[in-house]
This record gives C-alpha cells, sequence and structure tokens, in this order.
C-alpha cells in the first residue's frame, strides 16, 4: 500500500516530528490490523512554510529502512493529482512544469501539414486552444488568486504564446510579441486567464443547490448544502480578509 505522508506547518517543524512518529505508528498499527501491508520504503514528508531559508529536517519514522540512522528526508516539491505543491504554496514548480509541456506540444504542432500545403491559421488557432491551452493552464484555480503575484509565473505561459504566434503567423522570431498576437488572432495571456477563471466561476454558480462546493461558500451561496467547518461561512471577518483561496474569489467575483 503506498502511503503519501504530510506534515503540516507550525512555528517550529522540529516540534511536529514526534507528533507525526506518534501518527505514523498508530496507521501502521490501525492498517496491520485490518490485513494490510504499509510499505515504508514508499513513504513521503513534506513541510509548508512561508518563512524564507528556513530548514526542513527528515524524520526517523522508526520502521526499516527510515529508522535514527537513515531518516526519511523531506522533499522539494509534493505531486499530488498531477499538482506540483512547493512549501511556500507559490505554484512556481507548478506552472513551470505544465508551460514546458505546453511548449513541448507547440514545437511539435510544427511538424503538421506537408510539403505542399501546411494548416492554415485558423486551424492552428484551433489548435491551440483545444490542445496547447488546457495543459498549460491545468490547476489554474490553485494559484489565480486575488493578492497574488503573479507576473512572475506568467511569465512562462507567456512564452508558450508567443511561440505559437509566430508559428499560426509565420512571423520572425524578433518580431514584437504583442503585434504578432495581435495578427494571430490572440488575446493577451493575463486576459485570458482572466477570463477562463472568471468563467470557472461562473461556472461553479451554475451547480445544483446540493452540490458539496457549495458548502465551502458564503451562507447566501450554500443553498442546500450541509456547512462544513472549513468553509468561508464559518471563518470570522478578520481571517476572510487575509484569507486567499479559490472559494473567496469565486464568491466575491475575480477582479
Amino acid at each position: 500500500m503506498d502511503d503519501g505522508t504530510v506534515l503540516t506547518q507550525s512555528t517550529h517543524l522540529v516540534q511536529n516530528l514526534p507528533k507525526l512518529k506518534k501518527a505514523y505508528g498508530v496507521i501502521y498499527r490501525l492498517l496491520t490490523a485490518l490485513g494490510l501491508i504499509l510499505e515504508h520504503d514508499k513513504s513521503e514528508v513534506f513541510h509548508f512554510s512561508r518563512s524564507w531559508g528556513e530548514s526542513h529536517p527528515p524524520i526517523g519514522l522508526g520502521f526499516a529502512p527510515y529508522t535514527g540512522d537513515s531518516p526519511l528526508g523531506p522533499k522539494l516539491y509534493w505531486r499530488y493529482l498531477g499538482f506540483y505543491f512547493d512549501h511556500s504554496l507559490t505554484f512556481r514548480e507548478h506552472v513551470r512544469y505544465y508551460s514546458t509541456k505546453a511548449m513541448t506540444m507547440v514545437k511539435a504542432l510544427g511538424m503538421l501539414g506537408n510539403s505542399n500545403r501546411g494548416v492554415s491559421a485558423s486551424h492552428k488557432c484551433l489548435l491551440y486552444h483545444t490542445c496547447v491551452v488546457p495543459v498549460a493552464i491545468y490547476g489554474l484555480q490553485l494559484w489565480y488568486l486575488q493578492g497574488v503575484r503573479l507576473k512572475g509565473i506568467i511569465k512562462g505561459l507567456s512564452a508558450v504564446q508567443c511561440l505559437v504566434a509566430l508559428w499560426i503567423t509565420g512571423c520572425f522570431r524578433t518580431s514584437p510579441i504583442g503585434g504578432t498576437e495581435a495578427l494571430a488572432g490572440l488575446v493577451p495571456m493575463h486576459i485570458l486567464l482572466k477570463r477562463l477563471v472568471a468563467h470557472s466561476c461562473t461556472c461553479m454558480a451554475t451547480l445544483g443547490h446540493s452540490h458539496p462546493v457549495h458548502a465551502l461558500l458564503e451562507p447566501a451561496l450554500m443553498g442546500s448544502a450541509p456547512p462544513v467547518p472549513l468553509g468561508l461561512g464559518g471563518l470570522s471577518t478578520a481571517v476572510k480578509h487575509c484569507l486567499i483561496s479559490p472559494c473567496k474569489g469565486c464568491a466575491g467575483g475575480v477582479r
């Protein structure tokens, strides 16, 4: 059985290690009692921290191979369901991974066509929006939030669209990016992302009144879904003001 163990950040990361070790032992005994096997060598530990330059200590789980002499070291990035989480939840690695993947797809699209006739410009735009954009913006709702610095994150996605604009128009590589995108009929990346997030919030508003997602929103938008302790309805005004969340953006609109 695979096991992904995640360590949540506290004031001092070292204080969480004994608690996590104890919890791991409880999980091991429960799974053993149920007749399941816990493969210790597939366990992972990950620290969440907003502090710059903070060390991330390893942990000895008390089970081979991760004992006191060879503890389990924390990972630099945590991959879960295709999302890449870093220690500060900036999602720079996530955007870098998928922008690189999208760039590879764009370069592969250049092989379409033959020696007599290539792909028309309209078909190239269709290929970009149907094949490349969904890959490049995967997990957009995780990191495109109000109050987050996005200029550096969007830079890689803008480079992908710049290459697409050159492929569609056939312009020189030194052509101005804005003019090339205009000739190709492409919306600038920052506007495209804002439009897609707004569309996502609109789709959320069309969900049924009993949909579980509504339980995370404000009481006025919850419908008949039962409330949850960590939903927006159960938080104080001060916490809501400091909160950065996709649910908050969908509840209050995207600026």
